[in-house]
């Protein structure tokens, strides 16, 4: 909607491209980010015993993705070192997560999601960069530019003249322009991609009108169920959830917490973002 669209555009107007790539001893491979990984759930394999999470090097996958019970990793793929932890985060620590919570619910559809879940789980991976300080300008600029690219697509521009408005009017690297695109046009068009920064601004709002974390992670559902999934934690027919992300544990998680609930805005990520 023009909400999201001109918050995209603000941001895209405001936070200042980092130019160039992470030097070489700065970047981790395929198998090097897959020991961190490897780490990460053996983390959550101590704190719970149904979390059975696994990890996977693939030659047919571009990225770094969550499929079921499996990290899926590129074996092209180079993590920025300052972008590992949030990474982990994003795919560990809510998609993974809130899998192995919704296995273990009586109601089993939370673990592989009820329709239109992607917004909340987008959302939760998001400020869960956010709050495992990776939340990088290059980051928050490419979840921008997703939307921008999505209102276009819908709207009838063509993959060309998307390509020009993120390397003209935005100053996006061409190869980082194509690659965003390339992932919403693919397939005749998928506008998923739209739903990662419209879940991180309905989150901010929740928590500024003083939202709990833990019933985000009982499973993977849509925001408008939150009031039904409310009541049937109440009723007891579901459970709370039997694992919490690593981040909500860290020391200073409570400060984090705080600052949500006191009003931060997008606006406000854009000035502490760099």
């Amino acid at each position: 909607d023009e909400y999201h669209v001109d918050l995209a555009r603000y941001i895209l107007n405001n936070v200042k491209r980092v130019p160039g790539k992470p030097p070489k001893q700065d970047v981790l491979t395929a198998l090097e980010f897959s020991t961190e990984a490897e780490k990460e759930l053996e983390y959550y394999r101590n704190l719970n015993p149904i979390f059975k999470g696994k990890v996977e090097i693939r030659d047919d996958i571009p990225g770094v993705l969550v499929s079921s019970d499996t990290l899926l990793i590129g074996d092209q793929v180079k993590i920025n070192k300052k972008r590992c932890g949030a990474v982990l985060q994003h795919e560990v620590g809510t998609h993974l997560l809130t899998y192995f919570n919704g296995q273990s619910q009586p109601f089993r559809q939370l673990q592989t999601g009820l329709i239109g879940y992607d917004e909340l789980q987008e959302g939760l991976a998001v400020l869960a960069e956010y709050l495992h300080d990776g939340l990088t300008a290059t980051r928050l600029r490419t979840l921008a530019a997703r939307t921008i690219v999505c209102r276009m697509m819908i709207d009838g521009a063509s993959f060309i003249d998307a390509f020009r408005e993120l390397t003209t009017r935005y100053r996006f690297p061409p190869q980082t322009a194509f690659k965003i695109i390339t992932r919403i046009f693919r397939g005749g068009g998928l506008t998923k991609d739209s739903v990662y920064l419209k879940g991180l601004v309905w989150l901010l709002e929740y928590f500024r009108r003083g939202g709990e974390a833990d019933i985000l992670f009982v499973g993977k559902y849509p925001i408008q169920f939150l009031p039904f999934i409310k009541e049937l934690l109440w009723r007891e027919v579901i459970k709370p959830p039997l694992v919490l992300p690593k981040y909500l544990s860290r020391e200073h998680s409570d400060n984090y917490l705080d600052t949500l609930k006191a009003g931060i805005t997008v606006e406000n990520l854009c000035a502490q973002t760099r």
